[in-house]
């Protein structure tokens, strides 16, 4: 029986010089930055070589990553996003997972983007359905 499958959606805004951001003005070195953060972010035993696999789409709508995986992983990175969340700290998470969220950070400050994290499973387990990073490095949650 095949695994049942599930997504992690990181949603990018802001503008590339004047213009919005847009996967057309998306630059191929963001793009490797963003899926190495993205690999370490899903490393949340601390162990790469363990994780089932991870598939990928760039969608319009400023740029949306979405990164399709098992349920399971799925839930774990959306506890994740809940408890950095609610804590307003990286604290306690494994050193892969707390660097990538960081780096996530610098780029947000560095080019004034807004990072908006979400998960297929989100409405399901909580009313809170999206955890945005925004410039100033502060993630909050956002109902809808």
């Amino acid at each position: 029986m095949g695994e049942s499958k599930g997504y992690i959606q990181i949603h990018i805004s802001g503008k590339e010089g004047i213009h919005e951001l847009t996967p057309a003005n998306y630059d191929i070195r963001q793009l490797r930055e963003m899926l190495e953060n993205v690999e370490d972010l899903l490393s949340l035993d601390g162990k790469n070589k363990q994780r089932p696999i991870v598939s990928y789409e760039i969608l319009e709508g400023s740029v949306i990553h979405r990164f399709v995986t098992t349920l399971q992983m799925v839930a774990q990175f959306g506890a994740v996003l809940s408890l950095v969340s609610q804590t307003n700290t990286l604290d306690g998470l494994n050193l892969p997972t707390a660097t990538a969220f960081e780096n996530i950070q610098k780029i947000a400050k560095a080019r004034n983007y807004s990072f908006e994290f979400s998960t297929s499973l989100n409405p399901f387990f909580n009313p809170i359905s999206r955890y945005i990073l925004n410039c100033s490095g502060v993630m909050y949650s956002a109902t809808g």
